[in-house]
């Protein structure tokens, strides 16, 4: 990178720094409205060219990739200087930052309290070779039923089944149906060995 772009950034993360010092509620009002252009045009990008989102997602995690490969501890280097730095400015720094994360975090819950949900849940499907259009297609097939004791699952406040779980093959991976917690919990104990389950339900049958 030339000198001169290199001397422009430190300049613009020290003007970055000394705005939100100088005035809080002013920094924080520019940062909402930048905020909300940011999500206006990305909300137009994506109108107008719907596959631009995973190509700019595509585009910057193979850009960071690139980055670590470069220099791996570069990151975690940085936030090291700048942190020991802040907790030798102001011992109480560590305990302010942790209070207003966790002030963000409960802001967060306020404006969408199911946020991390869905997230975890994209997450779990992902893992299983699956998405949500797939989960809710199952759910349609089965009628939103357990497939061995067939109750039907409530659905929790945002409507989503999640009582319902994903049961598959921990061997193959191949996903088999919906399972409500209970009869997953049970295969899951018998080790999804069907022996096992024959012997218990000859056990029953006594």
């Amino acid at each position: 990178m030339p000198r001169d772009k290199e001397r422009l950034r430190a300049w613009a993360r020290k003007r970055y720094h000394q705005r939100k010092l100088e005035d809080p509620e002013a920094w924080e009002e520019r940062q909402q409205k930048q905020r909300i252009i940011s999500a206006a045009w990305h909300k137009k990008k994506l109108a107008e060219d719907p596959k631009w989102v995973k190509e700019n997602q595509r585009y910057q995690r193979e850009y960071r990739q690139q980055k670590r490969i470069e220099d791996p501890d570069k990151v975690n280097r940085e936030w090291r200087e700048f942190s020991d730095k802040k907790r030798a400015e102001d011992p109480d720094w560590q305990r302010g930052r942790d209070l207003q994360s966790l002030e963000s975090a409960k802001q967060r819950r306020i404006r969408d309290p199911h946020k991390m949900s869905r997230y975890s849940r994209v997450k779990r499907l992902k893992k299983l070779g699956i998405t949500h259009e797939d989960f809710d297609a199952m759910v349609a097939v089965q009628d939103g039923r357990c497939a061995i004791c067939n109750e039907k699952q409530p659905k929790q406040e945002d409507g989503r089944q999640f009582h319902l779980c994903v049961d598959h093959c921990h061997k193959t991976g191949k996903v088999r149906g919906l399972l409500c917690r209970t009869c997953n919990t049970g295969i899951g104990q018998l080790r999804d060995d069907p022996i096992l389950v024959k012997n218990a339900l000859d056990y029953l049958l006594r």
